[in-house]
């Protein structure tokens, strides 16, 4: 309920409490967080009309297809999110950040060379 709750704040509203939070957690001022925030964005996806909510799930016989999306198409374009991390952590914030680290090294990686 409280997430429901948090999710119908007006945007300006989520971000000022993101904020608040992140300096609490760290010890900070709020003014020290936002002189360094960059960018901030939210989505309500109970409200998307294609998630509908949901988080990304292999289906029978997909056990492979989350490798096949974090592979880079041509040295040129690198995907990440859930449903593209190669460790099989799908449905996760931490599959999210993880295929997120990799796509960057990748990419950085062909940039170099």
């Amino acid at each position: 309920p409280a997430a429901e709750r948090m999710a119908e704040l007006p945007y300006e509203e989520r971000v000022g409490r993101a904020i608040a939070g992140i300096a609490k957690n760290f010890g900070v001022t709020k003014k020290r967080i936002e002189s360094q925030l960059e960018a901030a964005w939210s989505h309500n996806w109970d409200r998307d009309p294609y998630a509908r909510g949901a988080y990304s799930y292999s289906m029978v016989g997909g056990a492979e297809s989350a490798k096949e999306l974090a592979r880079p198409i041509e040295r040129t374009i690198w995907l990440a999110g859930e449903a593209a991390d190669a460790k099989g952590r799908n449905g996760t914030v931490n599959g999210a950040i993880g295929s997120g680290r990799a796509a960057a090294e990748g990419a950085a990686r062909a940039i170099a060379t």
